[in-house]
């Protein structure tokens, strides 16, 4: 083959267009699926959607719940030095003329525990020989005993401790027993000298 003829050939040769095929007509069929494909989708985020909002509302519902619940803590725990300065005026030992105001005193103080135990404060139980308790107590002396049985009970109220509802506001402070640690004494050995040399 001589150049010309090689030419002509791949003259003849020429990629054929492709020819589109025409989109089909869809049937009724066609139509009804997609429109239902579209119509799941739809549901689908509705329902995410509907989810959503619920666990807003129960975690909003949560929220108020505990507000309420707690409303009144910062007050109460703010009264709380106003009940260690009652606590401390009963205390002292007052002459026979202030007698009268010491009564109005713990008819107010009663008053003032009263509306505070009504709102949720209660005082943490501290009695002598109660068993120990580090969630509620807490220990400021130590007191040392050889008695097994007193080991870790309160040995002396100090002050009280006060919760709300199920929160500590504030620890009772007191003195606890802890048994006495007996150290045995050994003997020197003869064997060992007293001294060491130098």
């Amino acid at each position: 083959m001589t150049k010309d003829k090689k030419k002509e050939h791949y003259e003849e040769v020429k990629p054929t267009p492709e020819v589109k095929e025409e989109a089909k007509p869809k049937t009724e069929i066609d139509l009804l699926n997609d429109e239902i494909t579209k119509l799941q989708e739809q549901f689908g985020k509705a329902m995410m959607t509907a989810a959503h909002h619920e666990n807003l509302k129960k975690s909003y519902q949560a929220d108020y719940d505990r507000l309420l619940k707690y409303r009144s803590e910062n007050l109460v725990e703010r009264l709380i030095p106003v009940l260690d300065a009652f606590q401390m005026v009963f205390q002292a030992k007052v002459s026979p003329e202030v007698e009268a105001y010491r009564i109005g005193f713990e008819y107010t103080y009663k008053m003032l525990i009263s509306t505070l135990e009504n709102e949720g404060m209660s005082t943490v139980s501290t009695t002598v020989n109660q068993a120990y308790d580090p969630l509620v107590h807490q220990a400021m002396e130590v007191v040392e005993t050889e008695d097994v049985n007193l080991d870790q009970k309160i040995a002396t109220p100090i002050l009280n401790g006060y919760k709300f509802k199920d929160h500590v506001l504030r620890p009772a402070t007191v003195k606890i027993y802890k048994l006495k640690v007996v150290k045995e004494e050994t003997a020197p050995s003869a064997s060992a000298p007293d001294t060491l040399p130098n």
